[in-house]
């Protein structure tokens, strides 16, 4: 898991987390790069993130290509993680 980035965007700090799932994508990194960016905690919408070169150390590569998808697009409604069954109890009074 990599973090960073937290001192670019104001009003997020501590509530993403960056996943590197290159080997789920690409196999390897020599093949491309691939990240997952989640939000926990951050009640709005953050927008698409985009990859920035700098000036100083450009990013290089043959036929660099940027893709941005959201794959859960913001919405007011809250999402729970669901409760496995096994972690489920009820207490009886009677056998």
């Amino acid at each position: 898991m990599l973090y960073g980035l937290t001192h670019y965007c104001d009003g997020i700090y501590d509530k993403f987390k960056i996943y590197d799932v290159t080997g789920t994508y690409f196999g390897s990194s020599s093949n491309g790069r691939a990240w997952l960016i989640t939000f926990d905690g951050l009640n709005a919408d953050p927008g698409q993130f985009r990859i920035v070169s700098s000036e100083s150390d450009p990013l290089t590569g043959d036929n660099l290509v940027y893709n941005a998808t959201t794959l859960i697009p913001y919405s007011s409604n809250i999402v729970y993680d669901p409760i496995p069954f096994e972690m489920l109890r009820t207490y009886e009074t009677e056998p």
